[in-house]
């Protein structure tokens, strides 16, 4: 309590009583001498007269997680197979038969494929999934375990997952196995590498992914429109058919470029009539839209990511969502490892495998990058 608030609560006690002038005086005095010797009392604003007794500033156990979020890729993608794969897993694949042939009535005896085709076979193929091993190694000290603010083991395995979702985004999107010419560092040679040292580059694990055959069957789109999204599904012939099964994915810098779209600036005016839909960019086309932290937001002219220089263009992959077949040959596996004296050793392991099928039972191809945005 302030020596104003008592000396206000004092005057209304004298009030409320019947006392003469010269007790008020006394109060008020005492009031005025208080005030004088401030420093003689031990409050916060002093210097080794209390203050240090307070707590000034606490440590929260409150943690403030400034990891940017990225998209989850893998639950927009049906074609899971779950945990539990082998090694290699071949996956049969189907296409379509013709279209049924006009007919007229039969009046001599067959002949052998008289019109030349190859009949009418159903069309098949196959492709495999093979796993690649993710590992990841988290040393904690014994005084952090034993006076940490929060549960910090439980953090860590929370982060450790976090981890892995992203990783597992990341190949899909970044997958190339090629040691020279690799999209993700062009111009580095991972030939001169050991394989232990090749094992550090999560890409170079499992299989060619969506930005690596998408460059295969890429355009070059310079100064970015939505007509050239919409251009773009020409690239994946028939599998464009159904907008439900197609997604763009990019980076914010280029999805920061389809929100200058005047169909964007003008989605409040227009509804549902509108080519991007709601009020943050979600579709264009039709087609759902997703950001994601390692799809590549700077790039080469060509598209891939160069070792040094020229990184200076964006990108954005259009997919057909079942294309990617993917599945776990583990769940992630914790081991703990201590270090007498010093701490643990959080040690996880998991094995994960994807292909993306594409140009199979006589099928178009499923992925298309649009590259050299300029930004």
């Amino acid at each position: 309590m302030s020596h104003k608030t008592a000396l206000l609560k004092t005057l209304a006690g004298i009030r409320a009583k019947d006392l003469t002038m010269e007790d008020v005086e006394k109060e008020l005095s005492a009031f005025q001498d208080a005030e004088t010797k401030a420093d003689e009392v031990m409050h916060t604003g002093n210097v080794g007269a209390g203050a240090e007794l307070i707590e000034q500033e606490r440590l929260s156990k409150e943690i403030l997680d400034m990891v940017p979020n990225y998209s989850n890729l893998l639950p927009l993608l049906p074609g899971d197979h779950g945990t539990g794969l082998g090694i290699s897993e071949k996956l049969p694949i189907v296409g379509e038969l013709p279209l049924f042939r006009g007919n007229s009535e039969w009046t001599d005896a067959p002949a052998d494929m008289a019109d030349g085709s190859k009949g009418d076979r159903l069309a098949t193929d196959s492709v495999t999934i093979d796993q690649g091993m993710f590992y990841l190694e988290v040393p904690i000290s014994k005084r952090e375990l034993n006076y940490n603010i929060t549960d910090l083991y439980s953090l860590v395995v929370s982060k450790i997952q976090k981890s892995g979702g992203r990783t597992v985004d990341a190949v899909i999107i970044n997958g190339d196995t090629a040691l020279t010419g690799n999209v993700n560092r062009d111009g580095f040679d991972f030939g001169t590498l050991t394989p232990a040292q090749r094992e550090a580059y999560y890409y170079l694990q499992c299989d060619n992914g969506i930005r690596k055959l998408g460059l295969a069957n890429g355009t070059d789109l310079g100064l970015l429109d939505e007509d050239d999204l919409l251009d773009l599904t020409d690239n994946i012939g028939d599998y464009a058919d159904q907008d439900e099964d197609l997604l763009y994915i990019t980076s914010r810098k280029v999805k920061n470029k389809v929100a200058k779209f005047d169909s964007y600036k003008d989605a409040s005016k227009s509804g549902s009539g509108s080519t991007v839909h709601g009020k943050k960019v979600e579709q264009v086309w039709g087609i759902d839209l997703v950001t994601n932290r390692d799809n590549p937001s700077l790039s080469a002219s060509n598209g891939k990511v160069h070792d040094t220089t020229g990184n200076i263009a964006g990108q954005i992959q259009l997919l057909w969502k079942p294309a990617v077949q993917y599945g776990f040959g583990q769940s992630m596996d914790f081991e703990v490892r201590n270090v007498p004296g010093k701490g643990i050793i959080l040690v996880v392991t998991f094995e994960f495998g994807f292909a993306i099928v594409t140009e199979k039972a006589g099928q178009p191809k499923t992925v298309a990058t649009g590259y050299n945005i300029t930004l």
